[in-house]
């Protein structure tokens, strides 16, 4: 979760994976919770990264490292009555187990995860098997690289970099290779999701006046344009973590304006509307493969969780929680 008490650096999304951590006390056996969901092409599985956690997590403005904690784990997901929408999560099982591991994201047939991590001792983007094996870096820079995302055919990801001073987007080969700037600007972009057709990303940037908003690409770089706006300069309101629908059609967000809540919007820019209205934070959607359902995290009980709802924003409940 990036702190947003110093926007111009740190950029788009308190529950972006971030800098804010655990207690130092509590062990990695105490309690298992959940962020940065990321489901699997296939509907079954859901990853998410877990960190020790204390109730100074949730108080809004505290920065701690998590340099030294952090794991991917795993649920397996059930539809038992066969309508498409998950019913059930079985019991988390821990897929790393070295560094701070960060940010999972699937490449579109299942076989590799890609995820930052600390394990050189700077935040890089890290390729593994979907069973956790076979780690391998992606990038290697002092600057931090976070946010991975493949594209829908597998054969890139795009990414933030802070390698020029602020947040850029960056897309390299799936392998790793020929890293090459998408923007290069004085202002920051961050959070960068793919359309289904692989032709754009959209992303936040600070790049109106200051405001964080959502914005559009082709991945060649032309094609800029604004989603979503705000009437005054360095509006309160923020927008991040974008994520497309599978039928390119709408896009899920995350919204700041008192506490974080989870928006969508045609990807024309037409017909934006809250989904969740909670007076604790939710945010960091992410769709299910199906399209009819969007996972995200919450800290409406109290911790850090991954919930799943229906795409109207209905029948949300809690996925991830403390082991027994």
């Amino acid at each position: 979760m990036w702190l947003r008490g110093s926007l111009g650096l740190w950029g788009a999304g308190l529950l972006l994976w971030g800098l804010l951590g655990g207690c130092g006390e509590a062990t990695e056996t105490d309690f298992v919770w959940g962020r940065s969901p990321a489901w699997s092409p296939d509907g079954k599985v859901l990853l998410f990264d877990q960190n020790v956690s204390g109730p100074a997590d949730l108080t809004f403005g505290v920065s701690v490292s998590r340099f030294n904690v952090g794991f991917i784990w795993k649920t397996i997901l059930s539809d038992l009555d066969g309508d498409g929408k998950v019913d059930t999560a079985a019991n988390p099982q821990r897929l790393t187990l070295t560094g701070t591991d960060l940010s999972p994201t699937w490449d579109p047939e299942g076989l590799y995860v890609a995820f930052v991590s600390s394990q050189a001792e700077h935040l890089d983007i890290w390729r593994m098997a979907a069973d956790g094996q076979g780690r391998v870096p992606l990038t290697n820079d002092m600057a931090p690289d976070r946010e991975p995302a493949w594209s829908p055919d597998g054969t890139r990801i795009a990414y933030s970099s802070y390698r020029q001073g602020n947040w850029d987007l960056w897309v390299m080969n799936a392998d790793g290779s020929n890293p090459t700037p998408l923007t290069l600007t004085p202002t920051n972009e961050t959070s960068p999701a793919w359309s289904p057709d692989g032709k754009q990303l959209v992303f936040a940037s600070d790049r109106d006046r200051g405001n964080w908003d959502l914005w559009i690409i082709k991945v060649d770089g032309t094609g800029l344009r604004q989603l979503t706006h705000k009437e005054k300069a360095r509006s309160s309101r923020v927008d991040g973590a974008p994520a497309w629908s599978p039928e390119g059609t709408e896009i899920v967000y995350e919204s700041w304006e008192d506490n974080w809540d989870i928006w969508i919007i045609n990807a024309d820019g037409t017909n934006q509307r809250q989904l969740t209205d909670n007076p604790d934070h939710d945010g960091e959607p992410v769709w299910s493969p199906n399209g009819q359902q969007i996972a995200f995290t919450s800290a409406r009980t109290g911790w850090w969780h991954v919930w799943i709802m229906d795409r109207d924003g209905s029948n949300a409940r809690q996925i991830t929680g403390r082991e027994e």
